[in-house]
């Protein structure tokens, strides 16, 4: 399938909302490049928080999330940044475990051995792409 990302990742930044936590799925596109998926990413944001995708699956194997804030046990700090991963049929849930985390992030934390392989993610990392430093957005 030639999957054009910038064209189709723009529909998912159509929607006009007010808060970030855009999230797109699709099942059927398979075998992207993760750099081609990051660099739609932030093509697609154009500039503007509102318009940032929090979590991406496409396909069984391709996955992305929006990281805020910088990872690890540390002080947070912002990170704001996209990874990609290539999680060979894991995808789908990884996107599920990580929208319900989003919005219900003790259910997740309590019971992670019940969501996510204890490897995590992190080890199958493809890529990670800036999105902008924050005095640089424009809203």
């Amino acid at each position: 399938m030639d999957w054009n990302c910038s064209e189709s990742l723009s529909l998912g930044f159509r929607c006009g909302r007010t808060q970030r936590a855009g999230t797109l799925f699709s099942y059927d596109a398979d075998g992207i490049d993760g750099s081609r998926i990051l660099d739609a990413l932030v093509a697609g944001a154009s500039g503007s928080s509102k318009r940032v995708l929090d979590f991406l699956s496409l396909g069984e194997s391709n996955f992305a999330r929006f990281h805020e804030l910088t990872l690890g046990d540390g002080p947070r700090q912002i990170y704001n940044a996209w990874h990609a991963y290539d999680l060979p049929r894991l995808a789908p849930g990884y996107f599920i475990g990580n929208v319900i985390e989003s919005v219900c992030p003790d259910s997740v934390y309590r019971f992670s051995d019940l969501w996510f392989p204890r490897t995590g993610k992190e080890p199958y990392m493809t890529g990670e792409k800036a999105f902008l430093k924050p005095e640089l957005l424009m809203d």
